[in-house]
């Protein structure tokens, strides 16, 4: 994988484990209250797109992009995300059977790096620290990756993510995020185009 460089002084990688599994997406017999997240281009459903609530709580779609609406009380509002799309908004008591996600218009280019590039590794917190956080959704640890001053301009390559997990399987992915910094230290533009969903099948 391949990134350009950006002016920011670091960028924040999350690794998020959701707690939740995603077969509770998916709305239960003799339930049609569900909603399908598909993108705007191809109508496509959109696989483990992230959907949480502004009361806190969250929840992922299926494996076509749909989930169950029901768990949401009518007067809360929903925010839809997935990686290299477009957040859209919607009120919980008034939702469509689809919701289409307009893709980034951002594009990232291939890089070539030297051979002779020295290779860095950034160990991530342990849990509890304080770059890590839980949600309704699941747990995140932030790795910051520094970027001095003086490389502005210069094009950094994350060769290699290695990650221990007790419990990783199909209902307890792992998805990796990796941001730009924003001024405050905390996640801002998210880097990537593509989703990176990690999971273990037996």
């Amino acid at each position: 994988m391949k990134i350009s460089a950006y002016t920011t002084l670091f960028i924040l990688m999350l690794v998020f484990f959701t707690n939740m599994p995603v077969t509770d997406c998916i709305a239960g017999e003799g339930n049609t209250s569900t909603t399908k997240v598909v993108s705007a281009t191809t109508q496509t459903g959109l696989p483990y797109a992230v959907v949480t609530s502004h009361s806190g709580k969250g929840i992922y779609t299926d494996e076509q992009g749909v989930f169950d609406a029901t768990v949401f009380p009518a007067g809360d509002s929903l925010t839809f995300y997935c990686v290299g799309y477009e957040r859209v908004t919607r009120s919980a008591g008034q939702l469509p059977g689809t919701i289409a996600l307009q893709p980034l218009s951002r594009t990232m280019n291939e890089v070539v790096i030297s051979a002779n590039t020295p290779v860095k590794t950034i160990p991530y917190p342990k849990r509890g620290m304080p770059s890590t956080w839980s949600s309704s959704v699941g747990m995140e640890l932030a790795t910051r990756i520094p970027f001095p001053p003086e490389d502005s301009g210069k094009l950094k390559k994350l060769t290699e993510v290695r990650i221990r997990i007790k419990q990783l399987n199909e209902e307890n992915p792992c998805r990796l995020h990796i941001y730009a910094a924003t001024p405050a230290d905390t996640p801002g533009e998210e880097l990537l185009t593509k989703d990176i969903l990690l999971t273990k099948k037996d």
